[in-house]
C-alpha cells in the first residue's frame, strides 16, 4: 500500500451459487467506503469467509485503483451439497447403517475431506465386522443444478477372515 489510506470504491464477488454478493460483504465486513489502514481489513475478511466452512476457495485481489479508492474483487469457490448417497456392491452390511456411520445426510454442505472419512468410517466398520479385503472407492457425480452433488459409494467386500486354528510348532513347555 502507498503512504495515504485507501479506502475500497467498489467490491464486484464472482462464483456465487448459494449465497449473494451482500453476504459476502456482510460476513467480511469488506464494503465500499471502508478505509484500509495496514491491509489487515482484507485478511480478516478472508479469515471470516473461510470460518463459515462453505467454500473451497477463496481469493481477493485488487482489481483497479482509481481517485476514488479500490475496486476489489472477490472470487468464492462454494463447496457442494450433498443431493443422495448411494451405496452399490454392500451385500453384508446394509444401507441404513452404512448411511448412519458416515455421518454425511441430504442437504449437508461437503467436502473432499468429508468423503475420505465418511470412505474410512465404512472400512473401519467392515474390518469391525471381519471383513479385512474391503475396498471403498468413491465417485462424485455432478448435476443440473451446479451446488448439488451425489456421492456414490462403490464397495468391494471380499471375504469374511476368521480365523480356524493356531499352530505352534518348536515349542516343548507351554
Amino acid at each position: 500500500f502507498s503512504q495515504r489510506n485507501l479506502s475500497i470504491h467498489d467490491i464486484k464477488v464472482e462464483g456465487l451459487q448459494r449465497l449473494y454478493k451482500d453476504d459476502i460483504m456482510r460476513i467480511s465486513n469488506l464494503k465500499p467506503g471502508l478505509e484500509l489502514i495496514k491491509g489487515d481489513e482484507i485478511k480478516k475478511g478472508i479469515q471470516k469467509l473461510w470460518d463459515l466452512g462453505r467454500f473451497s476457495d477463496i481469493q481477493i485481489y485488487i482489481e483497479e485503483e482509481t481517485d476514488d479508492g479500490l475496486i476489489i474483487k472477490i472470487f468464492v469457490k462454494e463447496l457442494p451439497v450433498v443431493n443422495n448417497i448411494n451405496f452399490i456392491g454392500n451385500k453384508k452390511i446394509k444401507d441404513r447403517t452404512l448411511s448412519d456411520i458416515i455421518k454425511l445426510i441430504k442437504g449437508q454442505i461437503f467436502s473432499e475431506n468429508d468423503i475420505i472419512r465418511a470412505k474410512g468410517f465404512i472400512i473401519d466398520k467392515y474390518k469391525e465386522d471381519h471383513y479385512h479385503n474391503i475396498s471403498v472407492n468413491t465417485e462424485v457425480e455432478e448435476l443440473d443444478e451446479a451446488h448439488l452433488q451425489n456421492i456414490n459409494f462403490y464397495i468391494s467386500e471380499g471375504k469374511k477372515i476368521r480365523l480356524r486354528e493356531v499352530n505352534i510348532n518348536g515349542v516343548n513347555n507351554f
